[in-house]
């Protein structure tokens, strides 16, 4: 009975004190803003369907696909390296994995879902996540950059992509890509704190 009676006591403690714990964080983010920071990335995207060593496999090939003329309803996932210069022997700056579906029954376009895994630099172990439609016929497309990992937490932006070089009998494409990114640092830590700087 006098355990019930003291619960009944502390209960509004309790509360007062999560409310109290509430203000305090929201004060913490009012007090230390968080600046954003914008980068830019350049760098060269290889896919390959060729062999030796493809990149890229189609997964998903329906009746329709095979008589579109725009590939309308193909399924590619694709597991491609990206360097820092435009050779394939360029200095690997991580991968981009991920899918595209050809998506459009007038144009070839195809709907981009990637993530690149950056191996190198800063942001080593960090991703930056990609989504968007990309309309093959244009010399400059945009693709828009819909968050990241590690470092990159809650980044935004977008990329510029062009096709720098086409091997069309080998089925091996390079394109340039120009990203814009805007983030917000974080600590990197496995404990969770009540703020950030």
């Amino acid at each position: 009975m006098k355990i019930l009676l003291l619960i009944i006591l502390l209960l509004p403690l309790l509360s007062h004190t999560s409310t109290t714990a509430d203000t305090q964080t929201s004060n913490n983010y009012a007090t230390f803003p968080i600046k954003e920071r914008h980068i830019k990335i350049h760098f060269f995207w290889h896919n390959k369907f060729g062999e030796p060593n493809p990149t890229a496999v189609s997964v998903a090939r329906n009746p329709i696909a095979n008589a579109s003329s725009t590939g309308f309803g193909l399924v590619i996932v694709f597991d491609d390296p990206i360097t820092i210069g435009p050779k394939e022997s360029s200095h690997l700056l991580g991968r981009s994995q991920g899918t595209y579906i050809l998506s459009d029954q007038n144009k070839i376009a195809s709907l981009m879902a990637m993530t690149f895994v950056f191996a190198q630099g800063e942001f080593r172990g960090c991703t930056l996540s990609v989504l968007g439609r990309n309309e093959l016929s244009l010399k400059v497309r945009e693709l828009p950059i819909v968050g990241g990992t590690g470092l990159l937490r809650s980044a935004r932006g977008y990329c510029l992509l062009r096709n720098f070089n086409e091997d069309k009998a080998s089925h091996y494409v390079v394109v340039e890509y120009n990203c814009d990114v805007f983030y917000k640092p974080h600590f990197q830590s496995t404990t969770d704190y009540l703020f950030t700087y």
